[in-house]
């Protein structure tokens, strides 16, 4: 089978350059999924609520963005500006149950790996406008975080 071909511009190409991850992406396909896919699914999901649910996307279910953007979003919005320790704590209680026992491993730094996810997660959401930091390292759901949650 002989896959689509699409022409994109070189500003496109270029950021999509950005935002793909060395050594995992390998594909301008694996990009889209990885980064592009999960913010549309929320931005469906949104729109038409349980008429209108996330596209079916196996291949990503997995990527943080997907595990646990709404719960960070849902946690922000609920507990209001609130430091990453709190933040995670309110996660941890609201996800008990669906994290893995591999997120609960250390990595190098002594990050739980769950943990680096949601930080990860956050910082994506943070470029996306959908959260910000607040003063002293509070972090905020914005009003497009709010909306994205409707």
């Amino acid at each position: 089978m002989t896959a689509p071909v699409i022409t994109i511009s070189d500003d496109n190409f270029a950021w999509l350059q950005r935002l793909a991850v060395p050594l995992v992406d390998r594909s301008v396909d694996d990009v889209l999924e990885r980064r592009i896919r999960p913010m549309v699914d929320l931005a469906m999901a949104s729109r038409g609520g349980a008429g209108n649910p996330p596209l079916p996307s196996p291949k990503s279910a997995d990527f943080p963005e997907r595990r646990f953007g709404r719960a960070l979003l849902e946690v922000l919005r609920d507990i209001g500006p609130a430091k990453r320790g709190l933040v995670l704590g309110e996660m941890k209680k609201r996800l008990a149950g669906k994290l893995k026992p591999d997120d609960f491993r250390k990595e190098k730094t002594g990050t739980l790996v769950w943990n680096h996810h949601v930080d990860g997660t956050k910082a994506l959401y943070k470029r996306l406008g959908l959260v910000d930091d607040g003063p002293r390292g509070f972090w905020n759901v914005t009003d497009q975080g709010r909306d994205a949650l409707k």
